[in-house]
């Protein structure tokens, strides 16, 4: 793994190149009505407040698009301060993975002018360069996505039913919850987690995320060189994690609740909990044992499929990259916890450190990060509810600037 492809901040405000020279007006006066244009005829959902829609829609339908060109003085003042370093800094920011939402990319262009002493640029000028780079954000984290004619059911299996080893487990909670997702076509687990009960919302959505992930295939003409397998419906018993169920909608999959739950995991349910109360295995045990259960029932079993695929596909560049750094829609699947921004821009989680540049223009925030389950090097962080940055480990990076994935 390597190092955040955004290049080490450079503060785009305090650039001293000689190169570094204001848009030209025509260029940003072309940009600005682009974006106009799309709000009049409704292309687009996000409009800051100092544009209004409605009127703007009404006006153009009346007079043209030409309501679109606003006085070339109004677009100076809008765009004062967009200097080529600026519009390559929200290029950036924009358009390469992972993928930030113009509210986020106007937080860190604010805290970057402040850090250099100038004033912030105007909203709408942020705003209107995003619109402009729309169709090169599309092009540049395109995502292929294959739905398929199937069902999955996402609920528990096995809870607490096998008669635990002691009582402290019992008072405890202690004893194992098997949440799966189960594919109600092909009868087949493609994903499960074992942990305690009172952590059904989180064991599920990791579930579902270890789905997704082993949904992912080789695809040499798509962008990533991967393309992703998702069923049209997802039917589960627990309420997801907020954030979940929008996941999946950018997926194109449709999640509804049910109660009910197939007869052949009903049945595989009852018949794993006669095994482990036979057999009195250790809570601790339950991951492995489970799996080896299904492999040896079905000649297959997530755990060991998905150690086939890593192999079978590990000299594929696009199958090695953290799924969760390609989809964003992975990381909402992820559990979070609280952190704080240190005064050095690090934030220290689990004995390690964990940095980014971006990170030290907002020392002392509270944000939350969701870990990446293939690696312990990266951690996604949050910055009131919207996606601000990756952070990579300290302590593992390597001499020639990769990281270790694990201790």
């Amino acid at each position: 793994m390597k190092a955040s492809s955004h290049r080490p901040t450079s503060n785009p405000f305090c650039s001293a190149s000689r190169f570094n020279r204001p848009l030209r007006l025509e260029t940003c006066q072309q940009i600005h009505a682009d974006a106009l244009e799309r709000v009049a005829r409704g292309d687009t959902s996000q409009v800051p407040s100092s544009i209004p829609a409605d009127a703007l829609s009404q006006s153009r339908r009346r007079y043209g698009p030409e309501v679109c060109l606003v006085h070339p003085a109004e677009v100076e003042r809008l765009f004062r301060g967009v200097t080529l370093a600026v519009y390559q800094e929200i290029e950036s920011l924009y358009c390469l993975r992972p993928e930030r939402s113009i509210w986020m990319i106007t937080q860190i262009l604010s805290a970057q002018a402040a850090q250099c002493g100038v004033p912030p640029l105007e909203e709408e000028a942020i705003w209107a360069i995003c619109l402009y780079l729309d169709e090169r954000r599309a092009e540049q984290t395109e995502v292929r996505i294959e739905q398929e004619a199937t069902t999955w059911w996402l609920g528990t299996l096995s809870e607490a039913l096998a008669a635990p080893l002691c009582d402290e487990a019992a008072r405890d909670g202690a004893w194992p919850t098997v949440v799966v997702i189960f594919d109600t076509v092909c009868s087949t687990i493609l994903a499960f987690r074992v942990g305690s009960s009172k952590s059904h919302a989180e064991l599920s959505a990791l579930a579902l995320y270890d789905a997704l992930c082993a949904a992912r295939r080789p695809a040499p003409r798509s962008a990533l060189g991967l393309k992703w397998r998702v069923p049209t419906r997802l039917f589960t018993q627990v309420r997801l994690p907020q954030g979940c169920e929008e996941a999946c909608a950018s997926l194109g999959i449709q999640v509804e609740q049910t109660a009910l739950a197939p007869a052949q995991a009903v049945t595989l349910g009852e018949q794993w909990r006669a095994v482990a109360k036979q057999r009195r295995i250790a809570p601790a045990r339950w991951t492995t044992a489970f799996d080896s259960y299904l492999n040896t029932r079905f000649g297959t079993s997530p755990l060991r499929a998905r150690e086939q695929a890593e192999h079978t596909f590990r000299h594929l560049i696009g199958y090695t990259v953290d799924p969760a750094a390609l989809v964003p829609a992975l990381r909402a699947l992820l559990p979070g916890r609280v952190a704080v921004i240190g005064d050095d821009g690090a934030i220290a989680y689990d004995g390690l450190h964990y940095a980014h540049d971006l990170l030290r223009l907002f020392p002392g925030s509270s944000v939350q990060i969701r870990r990446s389950p293939h690696t312990e090097a990266v951690i996604w962080i949050y910055l009131k509810g919207d996606f601000l940055s990756p952070a990579l480990a300290r302590e593992l990076v390597r001499r020639d600037g990769s990281y270790r994935a694990h201790r």
